[in-house]
């Protein structure tokens, strides 16, 4: 029994001193993994911080907010921004939505001198257009003394054609952003096309109508994944979805003050609460992370 015994406190002091130096150079490598991205994390966190406390940034960020609420009041926006800027005027971003994809920006540019803001519409920016497209769309169409674009169709339109990406060129292309689905007897609603792909079927899509996040209509290619593809410029906001979409989201709120507020919510805010409150198929909890 004795030596049994002595065997066995050896044997495990063998363990030990095998495994521990193992175990701590497995955690030192996760640690070496995981630090270069936390690290970046916190810088990036820091820097954006830091641009936007600039004092003339900081500025521009107060003048936006309160032309954001006046044009669009009782909105908690996110992620306010100073995106680009010259020797006169800074473009500043804001975000409206939390768990759309893409997600929905308001944009402005305000004056140095004169404080004034110019709103440069709300956006959801896709397909390689991004906020350098509306910063020089607006100067080029102050300066000819037209009304610059507010939404993507003007946007596109009068883009020259160099300025364009590869990914903008006219035609169909897979969605892989917020998908809306109306039957004739209810909605549903998905923050990614994938789990959308994954529920349903060609034959259950029969009679529905496919939407993405800020409300234009989509199209489901025929097949056994059911494919949601979305034409490139998209057109506006389809406005009897919208109504109809907004009176079915008034009807299953329990509060007077959630229904006064979908009342004044914008298509792409409509769909942001939907999938809040609506969607069951886990990733919303991911994107809100």
């Amino acid at each position: 029994m004795r030596g049994r015994r002595l065997l066995r406190e050896t044997g495990l002091v063998l363990l030990v001193i095998v495994c521990l130096p193992i175990g701590a150079a497995f955690v030192g490598l996760i640690i070496l993994f995981f630090l270069p991205v936390i690290l970046g994390i916190v810088l990036y966190d820091w820097t954006l911080r830091t641009w936007n406390n600039l004092p003339r940034n900081r500025l521009a960020i107060a003048r936006a907010r309160l032309a954001l609420a006046v044009r669009l009041p009782g909105r908690q926006p996110r992620h306010w921004h100073v995106v680009r800027r010259d020797r006169s005027k800074c473009f500043v971003r804001a975000t409206l939505t939390q768990l759309t994809n893409p997600q929905t920006v308001w944009l402005g540019a305000v004056w140095d001198d004169s404080g004034r803001v110019d709103e440069l519409g709300v956006w959801q920016f896709h397909d390689g257009i991004g906020v350098r497209h509306v910063a020089r769309a607006y100067e080029r169409s102050r300066s000819a003394g037209r009304p610059w674009p507010m939404e993507m169709v003007q946007l596109v339109g009068g883009v020259p054609f160099t300025e364009l990406t590869t990914q903008a060129l006219p035609g169909e292309r897979p969605h892989h952003g917020s998908v809306l689905v109306r039957w004739p007897e209810g909605f549903a609603f998905y923050a990614f096309a994938n789990t959308f792909a994954e529920d349903f079927t060609a034959e259950n899509l029969k009679d529905a109508e496919v939407f993405d996040a800020e409300c234009r209509r989509l199209r489901v290619r025929p097949g056994p994944e059911g494919a949601v593809v979305a034409p490139f410029p998209l057109a506006p906001p389809d406005k009897v979805f919208v109504v109809r979409l907004r009176q079915h989201l008034i009807s299953r709120a329990d509060d007077e003050e959630t229904k006064a507020r979908l009342r004044q919510m914008l298509p792409a805010e409509l769909a942001d609460y939907g999938i809040r409150t609506y969607d069951t198929t886990g990733d919303v909890e991911d994107a809100a992370g």
